[in-house]
């Protein structure tokens, strides 16, 4: 699979790679902008900056997570990443974390699609979404993404600790509606 450097999304919004060699210090600050409660317990955030910089380091070098950096303009806004990466199957997961102020204003449909199409030109297949039911904003968005082709697969009971459900999502490239 080819994986795209950039990601344009619209002419205000890009997605750059964060790849291995990577700036920590400007990170640590693009991380320190997202940092709050909801992205810490969605995103499995460390408390701990320097923790998850370690984390994300160890997950560029091993392959199993792409990192992308947003942003609108010069402007960091967030960030995208797949993990759960398995080439070989042609699948990832995906997850997103917005600036607070920025969240429910930055995606629509259409730049969804943007994304996916890129995805799936760079050799995915299936594409997958995992939100706990705490996150009520997220899987307001998934029922939204339904509308372009992904389907429910159901709920992970206990997935990420005792009553912390997950409800599964996935797209496949021959059943995306564009």
């Amino acid at each position: 699979m080819e994986i795209l450097n950039q990601i344009v999304i619209t002419d205000n919004i890009k997605l750059i790679r964060i790849k291995q060699n990577f700036d920590e210090e400007k990170l640590k600050v693009h991380l320190k902008k997202l940092k709050d409660k909801e992205i810490e317990d969605y995103l499995g955030f460390s408390e701990n900056i320097e923790e998850e910089i370690e984390d994300i380091k160890g997950k560029i070098e091993r392959k199993t997570n792409i990192y992308y950096a947003i942003y609108k303009q010069d402007e960091f806004i967030g960030w995208f990443y797949l993990y759960d990466i398995k080439e070989r199957y042609r699948r990832a997961n995906l997850s997103l974390g917005i600036q607070k102020d920025m969240r429910g204003h930055i995606l629509s449909l259409d730049m969804v699609k943007s994304l996916l199409e890129n995805l799936f030109s760079m050799g995915f297949n299936r594409l997958g979404l995992e939100i706990e039911d705490t996150n009520v904003k997220s899987l307001k968005l998934a029922k939204h993404l339904e509308q372009i082709g992904f389907q429910y697969e159901g709920k992970l009971r206990d997935n990420y600790g005792e009553n912390i459900n997950s409800h599964v999502w996935s797209l496949l490239k021959r059943e995306y509606i564009k």
